[in-house]
């Protein structure tokens, strides 16, 4: 049978549209990468001690049960996420690995690295990124690892970075709120009581404040910068950890407060400060 130039280019045509909706389909270059082997089976439960070396100083974090603090460069509670992010390093998966004798080093950036991670004695080193398909690489045991991790948010922030945004330590019973323009609020036997000019229109609403403060967290705890004085809130604890003392300095747009015996000023959205400065409005249901 002969098959003329039309026929030809119609069965062309067929097979090219066959063609790209296989390619639709595979989607090359999109398919799942392989898994592979984990950099360490290390039990993050089980870690006592992180240590960290950047740019921006050393930090050190010390494991007490479930929760974790800073001790270097001051002793506070840290935050339990943000240790938990540098920790996962440690079971990244590498893609490619390769004996780090014989390496020229510098070419990876591990020579100097951009930071230093210890896990219980368990280092590992962040260098650059491969600029063909964005994997990090790290050293570990004198072996050179390609990660598909490349986001170094934790492993590059400084100290404070760390810090816990709860502004009363966890577990802490306040025992006195003394809160500028308020008044004070004092846990006694029966309860709490209030002295200052504008009491509140219930006792209800003084376990509200303290709740309030209780679970107050900064949207970012940063280094305490040196500025004038204003009004301050004293928080006395049950136990005999020392007052905490907070200096109030108002924004446009968020409220500080400002630890100077810590060193660190915590940052709230302004509304969110504020409320932490009045009382809470009577429920309407409970007024009727």
């Amino acid at each position: 049978m002969k098959i003329n130039s039309r026929t030809v280019l119609n069965l062309a045509l067929v097979l090219a549209v066959a063609v790209l909706a296989a390619v639709v389909y595979l989607q090359p270059g999109l398919q799942e990468e392989p898994v592979g082997k984990l950099l360490t089976t290390l039990n993050q439960q089980q870690v006592k001690e992180v240590r960290l070396s950047n740019e921006q100083g050393q930090v050190v974090l010390q494991r007490g049960g479930e929760e974790w603090s800073l001790q270097t460069p001051l002793a506070i509670a840290a935050n339990k996420f943000r240790v938990e992010q540098l920790l996962h390093w440690f079971t990244a998966s590498s893609v490619q690995s390769y004996a780090a004798a014989g390496l020229d080093l510098a070419k990876f950036g591990l020579d100097r690295p951009q930071a230093v991670l210890i896990a219980d004695g368990l280092e590992l080193r962040f260098g650059n990124l491969d600029p063909l398909n964005h994997r990090r690489y790290l050293l570990l045991n004198d072996t050179v690892h390609l990660v598909a991790e490349s986001e170094l948010t934790a492993p590059l922030s400084p100290w404070n970075y760390f810090v816990s945004p709860l502004i009363v330590p966890q577990g802490a019973q306040i025992k006195a709120l003394a809160i500028p323009g308020l008044g004070e609020i004092v846990q006694g036997e029966k309860g709490w009581h209030y002295s200052g000019k504008t009491p509140p229109a219930s006792a209800d609403l003084m376990q509200m404040v303290v709740d309030g403060w209780r679970s107050a967290r900064a949207l970012s705890v940063e280094p305490a910068a040196l500025g004038e004085a204003h009004e301050q809130v004293v928080i006395s604890f049950a136990d005999d950890r020392p007052p905490l003392m907070l200096t109030l300095i108002r924004g446009d747009t968020d409220l500080v407060l400002v630890a100077d015996n810590l060193g660190i000023e915590y940052h709230l959205g302004i509304e969110q400060g504020e409320a932490l400065l009045k009382w809470p409005e009577p429920d309407k249901t409970q007024a009727k």
